[in-house]
């Protein structure tokens, strides 16, 4: 479902001219006739974080449907990768001491869903995949590998542990308020639970103001649950389509 501009492949392999430069991420835009405003939120928030990657020395995952890299440096996926080969690949590039590079002017588009149950569905998918690349690429927590180390544990490790991280904090928070602490405590775990309440809200009274809080909860939520069915074990490396409404949009 990725369609691809004239000039995307020109733009794309301009950065090999670098020997460093192993792989290549391009950007891929999402069309839809009603875009998901969480998800046109989070695409451009991922955009900035692989563009300033790159700066420090490489992207540590790509779009999976529009990336390249030289030949040599590709190295099979391990038994049984799931909805990771976005993440896996980039970072065995990295590990042959090469450089991940995203460039933003090497474009394709990709049919968007607007449905939010169906991109929870694909999150849970992808949840569990990342867990699974986790320990996979456990090597990639030692600080000594320098700016891969800092990308990778600030962009996806916090990420993908935000779930738990989140009800922490609000478990701490309200433990620390029922033994007496300072006022700050009560009022940051009030907060939380009225954006917890008006995001739900969502489902009854679907208000514009609260599909972005809604989506953050339900995506936060998938990839909780995407723990779980990796601690389930995944039984299938197979691909499963996501329904999209390309039909409703027209060429590029």
């Amino acid at each position: 479902n990725t369609m691809h501009k004239t000039d995307c492949l020109l733009k794309m392999v301009r950065s090999y001219a670098d020997p460093r430069v192993g792989a290549v991420a391009g950007l891929i835009r999402h069309r839809s006739n009603n875009p998901e405003l969480g998800e046109v939120m989070y695409r451009s928030f991922e955009c900035g974080q692989k563009y300033h990657e790159s700066l420090l020395h490489s992207t540590i995952s790509a779009f999976g449907g529009f990336y390249s890299m030289r030949r040599s440096l590709f190295r099979p996926l391990p038994f049984n990768a799931y909805s990771n080969d976005d993440v896996l690949i980039p970072m065995n590039v990295i590990r042959q001491k090469h450089r991940v590079v995203f460039d933003p002017e090497a474009v394709s588009e990709e049919d968007m869903t607007d449905k939010i149950g169906r991109e929870f569905a694909r999150r849970i998918r992808i949840g569990a995949g990342n867990f699974q690349a986790f320990f996979w690429l456990i090597d990639f927590l030692d600080p000594r590998r320098g700016w891969p180390w800092f990308c990778y544990f600030s962009h996806k490790v916090t990420r993908w542990f935000s779930p738990f991280l989140l009800a922490l904090v609000l478990a701490s928070g309200a433990a620390l308020w029922l033994t007496g602490a300072p006022l700050i405590y009560p009022l940051l775990v009030s907060a939380g639970a009225m954006f917890i309440a008006l995001g739900m809200s969502f489902i009854i009274f679907p208000l514009g103001i609260t599909r972005p809080m809604f989506y953050f909860l339900s995506m936060n939520a998938a990839i909780g649950l995407g723990f779980f069915r990796y601690c389930a074990g995944i039984k299938s490396a197979a691909w499963t389509r996501t329904e999209r409404d390309n039909k409703k949009i027209g060429p590029i």
